[in-house]
This record gives C-alpha cells, structure tokens and sequence, in this order.
C-alpha cells in the first residue's frame, strides 16, 4: 500500500513534496498520508513518528 511506503520513506525525505515523489502522489495526498499516520500511531508530529517506526522496526 503506497501509505505503507511512504512510512518507510519518511525518515529519509522529510518534506512532503519529496515523499510525494517517491510513491508517486500528489503533494496534498502525502500531506494527508502523514496525518493519517500520526493520528493511526497516536504520535504528535514526524518527529515522533520517525521514532516509532524505528523503535518498531518499520523503518531501518
């Protein structure tokens, strides 16, 4: 699922426009996959978010 990858795109391009163009979707759908991902986690912001996917082995 491309809000999947773009979990595991995140800790590396932190910016939406480079998410976006990594699992190639608009700029607003990656605004909207990033919300998404902090409300599913229940973590306030990226950087929180980055941690928890580390910490869960989401990200390496």
């Amino acid at each position: 699922m491309r809000r999947d990858r773009s979990v595991r795109t995140g800790p590396r391009n932190t910016a939406d426009s480079e998410i976006a163009a990594a699992v190639f979707v608009t700029q607003e759908t990656a605004k909207t996959y990033v919300s998404r991902i902090l409300l599913k986690h229940g973590v306030r912001d990226r950087v929180q978010a980055v941690a928890y996917a580390y910490r869960s082995g989401i990200a390496e």
